[in-house]
């Protein structure tokens, strides 16, 4: 029962403290979508969030189109992640590609626009697929995007049992546990 009553509390803590609770003020989670056929052209600015150490799994790498509305922003601090500019369409997804697959159980990569909640392309998101007898799953990873204004911010989490399974505790590291 104590279990029970401490993972209820880490969830609604969780909920409180990511912005999952929508109020008038708080802007909609934007949403990705499976990357559409055709070429993708223009110059990018390369975010690459993670790849700390060797074996980093919580890494990803995020291509933010040059030019138009929007600025992706990692909700991290500045050591979490590096920037690259300029970079022509072919090598930006290279570089994010690259990045993505140093892990040892990379097994491939997924490219999903992220959509503004009107369905708008704001960027695209490179993240790493794992062998799933690794970690159990193939995607570890967490992302939230939320649009405030012309920015928008990227909160990257494991998932809560890779996070167990890599960290120990519950998977909650962001609540002081």
């Amino acid at each position: 029962m104590k279990k029970l009553i401490t993972f209820c509390v880490a969830c609604c803590l969780f909920v409180i403290t990511t912005g999952y609770l929508s109020s008038p003020v708080a802007a909609a989670a934007d949403r990705t979508a499976d990357l559409k056929g055709g070429e993708i052209t223009g110059m990018y600015t390369v975010i690459l969030y993670g790849g700390r150490y060797a074996g980093d799994a919580e890494t990803v790498a995020f291509l933010d189109p040059e030019g138009d509305p929007y600025t992706l922003e990692p909700y991290a601090p500045d050591f979490d992640y590096s920037v690259l500019t300029g970079l022509p369409s072919k090598d930006a997804f290279a570089v994010a590609a690259a990045f993505v697959s140093s892990h040892p159980d990379f097994w491939a990569t997924q490219t999903r626009q992220i959509l503004d909640a009107q369905g708008h392309i704001a960027g695209y998101e490179v993240r790493p697929l794992y062998y799933p007898l690794r970690f159990g799953l193939s995607d570890i990873l967490d992302i939230d995007y939320r649009t405030k204004e012309n920015r928008v911010s990227i909160r990257i989490r494991l998932k809560p049992p890779v996070e167990r399974q890599l960290h120990g505790g519950d998977g909650s590291k962001d609540m002081g546990h």
